[in-house]
Formats: C-alpha cells, structure tokens, sequence
C-alpha cells in the first residue's frame, strides 16, 4: 500500500510582501549634548577646541532570510584611525527608542544578527573617538516575516497534475507485483474523490491511452490485462480513533485499516478466505459521503466500497481490477500466490534429480499432499480432492523434447472458486537448476 500515494501534499506557506528594511527618523540627540552635560558635573578643564565626531551612516548589508538573519553595516568614520573608533548599535521595538539596547560594541563596521523571531526591530548607531561621541545615525527598521511554515494544500478533484501523479504510481505499482508474482497492491484514492471523479479514474487507470497528461509510467497494455488481478482499489476514507490521542479523530486513508484486516483473515483462516465482512476498528465515520444510488455502479465497476452496516462500517466485496472472472476475487489472487510461493519453495528440492518415472510419481505425490492440507482446511470450492484440485507431471505435459532440453513441468490446478473451474500454475525445473512459475490461462 502506498497512502502517501494520496495526500493533498504540502505546500510551503506565503509570505506577506512587505519591506524588510527601510529608514525612520531618530530622535534628536547629539553626542556633544551628552559631553557637555557629563562636563558640566566633572571639575576638570576642557580644551578650547572640542572636535566633532562625524555621525556614521546606517544600512543593511543582507536584509532578513527565512530564518530572522541579517546583516547591518555602518560607514566608517572619515578621518580617524579605526583602532581608535568605536561603535555602539543599539536595538529598539520602537522608533521612539525608549527600551533601546546596545546588542554591539566594537570597530568593525558591520555585524551579523542572527535569528530574530517574528516582529519589526529599529537600529540606530554611533561612533566614539578618545571618548567623544558622535549623534545617533539614521534609523533603520527591520520587519522579520512570519517563517514559512509547510501546511496541507487545500481540497480539490485532483486534477491535472495530481491525477497524473496518482495515475503513474498506481500503474507502476501493479506492474511491480505483477513482475514479482508474490505481491498484491492495496490501491485507494484522495479523500475529495466524489463518485464522478472515482469512475474517471477507474477508466484512466484501465484505459490503453492517457486520457490525462501524459506521465513518465505508461498506460498498462492489452498483453499487461494480467496485472489488474493484483490491484484492489478502496474507497472512501475512514474517520478513525487515535490511539495516541484519547477522545481525537483523524482522517485516514482505507488502505492501512484494510491491510489488517487482510491480514487477521490470513492468520485466523487462510489466505484463500475472502477478506470482507469484517468491521474495521476504531473507525467512526465515512469521508466523503458516497450516495446509495451509485453503490451498484461502483461495485460493478470493482471497487471494494466501505459502507456503514448494522455491524459497522466494513466492505462487503474483496474484488481485484480483473476483467477475468475466475481471477476477479481477490482471494483467489491470494491463494495464487500462496501456491506459487509453496511450488518454488517445494520445487527447488526437486533441482538436479533423475528425470524419470519414479521421480515423477515422488514429485505429484509430494504436491498432492501439499494441496490435500489446503484441501482439509478449506483452501478449494470442490466437494472431492479430485474435483477441487489436479497435480499433472505425465508425459502430456513432459515430453521427450522437454527432456532433452532439460526441463521437467508440474502443472498445479486448483478450483478456488467453482468445482470443476481450474486455474493452473505451472512450475519449470531448469537443468541448470533454477525453477520458474507461471499462470497457465
């Protein structure tokens, strides 16, 4: 199951345009007034000539990032060696100045502030000479944005874009187990998918040609048909308790609660039971709502439908996406690929033996034992073992030129679902010992 497959996706928030610096007028305030004030309470004599230290300027080298950093920078002052000027830059949340702060004091003629959190910040500076002070420079106001956070992009069909996406991982998805053979896909679809929009996709993912724009994963051909019997589509979402959170309900897709439930059916009664009619836990509610007059479509159409019964809320069908009738139940699919899994695991025993009578009679006898178990706990549709499932390895099936060519077949065929229907898997034993399984139609 892929449910990220499915999620609106995230979108990084927006940022409102505003200036992230720009000038504001300082209150009037000079060094010299300050000098001569601390003068006047200090018995000392003060030179008839008191130089004026030139007021450097203020301006922001970087202005702020996503994280509050930025850089201001300030003019030297002309005519003074740098060791003997020093600059003091304070911060303030108001123009006015009245909870200002030095955050630096030094001879360089910039620093780097780091981190601001969101709000609008006022710096002024001045430069200090052999202990004269200059006025307070321009001011500059900083305006730290809001970060941009990740958040859920908003509802929609899913068209366009996102419709091809889903499509294009869906489509390589049941190509992936129909390559391995020993896995099935558990597909779902987003949350605002009304019944419109369910059937236009059944009808995308099935058809030979994109009816969307076209993706990097084509459409499944006419020789990929076999594909569809590993594919089984959900739908809709689930409202379902949190464990985490007492009391909190979260929307989720169907795909996980339905792997579980899958899962409890394989371990309680066999891989070959259908998995439906079985309540799901912890779920509450349904999203979206799907109209009662579209159920049949939607069955028809082969889509397991979560629907709310007496007994809770549950599907009452177990369909895979198979035209094929015989492989249309999704247990059968199941069942399948039990079979394959236990063929090789018993075939590759087999690898490098005598082919002869007597290793054909050993090989059907290991196999109907194997299939007689699934037989006894109810694996097969068939009254009789003879009409619920057949072990061929006869000269029919192994001729001389298969002999020759170093291969030995056994053909397993089993009624999964009707007596007297059988479906066949057969398994290939190389000479050079390796061993294949196929679906025989």
């Amino acid at each position: 199951a892929v449910p990220d497959a499915i999620q609106r996706g995230w979108e990084l928030s927006a940022v409102p345009d505003a200036p992230p610096v720009q000038d504001v007028p300082v209150p009037t305030e000079t060094g010299a007034e300050e000098t001569a004030s601390q003068s006047a309470a200090m018995p000392m004599f003060i030179a008839c000539y008191q130089p004026v230290v030139q007021t450097p300027r203020l301006f922001a080298v970087h202005p702020p990032d996503e994280l509050g950093t930025f850089t201001l920078g300030w003019e030297q002052v002309s005519g003074d060696k740098q060791r003997e000027t020093i600059y003091t830059l304070q911060e303030a949340t108001s123009e006015a100045y009245p909870d200002a702060v030095s955050i630096y004091t030094g001879q360089d003629g910039e620093t780097i502030l780091y981190e601001h959190p969101h709000g609008r910040y006022f710096y002024r500076v001045r430069a200090e000479v052999n202990g004269l002070m200059s006025a307070w420079s321009n001011g500059i106001a900083v305006s730290i944005q809001q970060s941009r956070n990740w958040r859920l992009k908003a509802q929609n069909d899913a068209g366009g874009e996102d419709a091809a996406t889903l499509l294009a991982v869906q489509r390589a998805l049941l190509r992936l187990c129909a390559a391995r053979g020993d896995i099935c896909a558990l597909l779902a679809l987003p949350e605002s998918y009304q019944d419109e929009q369910v059937f236009g996709h059944i009808a995308s993912l099935k058809a030979l040609v994109d009816t969307v724009p076209p993706t990097e994963v084509p459409p499944l051909g006419s020789g990929e048909a076999m594909a569809y019997s590993y594919g089984a589509l959900y739908h809709p979402w689930l409202f379902a308790l949190d464990d985490q959170l007492p009391g909190a309900v979260d929307r989720v897709p169907p795909d996980g609660a339905i792997c579980g439930v899958i899962a409890q059916r394989a371990i309680n009664r066999g891989a070959w039971v259908a998995p439906a009619n079985i309540p799901l836990l912890d779920t509450v509610g349904l999203t979206p709502d799907i109209r009662r007059t579209n159920w049949q479509r939607l069955q028809d159409l082969q889509v397991n439908l979560i629907r709310q019964e007496p007994r809770g809320f549950l599907a009452l069908n177990a369909d895979t996406l198979s035209q094929d009738e015989d492989l249309r139940p999704f247990n059968v699919r199941r069942l399948l690929i039990l079979l394959r899994r236990m063929a090789l695991r018993e075939g590759m025993t087999y690898v490098f033996e005598p082919n002869n009578a007597a290793f054909r009679r050993k090989v059907e006898r290991s196999f109907e034992e194997m299939l007689e178990l699934l037989f006894l706990r109810g694996a097969f549709a068939g009254d009789t073992s003879a009409t619920s499932f057949q072990v061929v390895v006869d000269q029919s099936l192994n001729t001389p030129q298969q002999a020759d060519q170093g291969r030995f077949l056994v053909e397993l065929k089993v009624a999964p679902s009707l007596p007297l229907t059988f479906l066949t898997v057969r398994l290939v034993l190389q000479s050079s010992g390796g061993a294949t399984i196929t679906e025989v139609s």
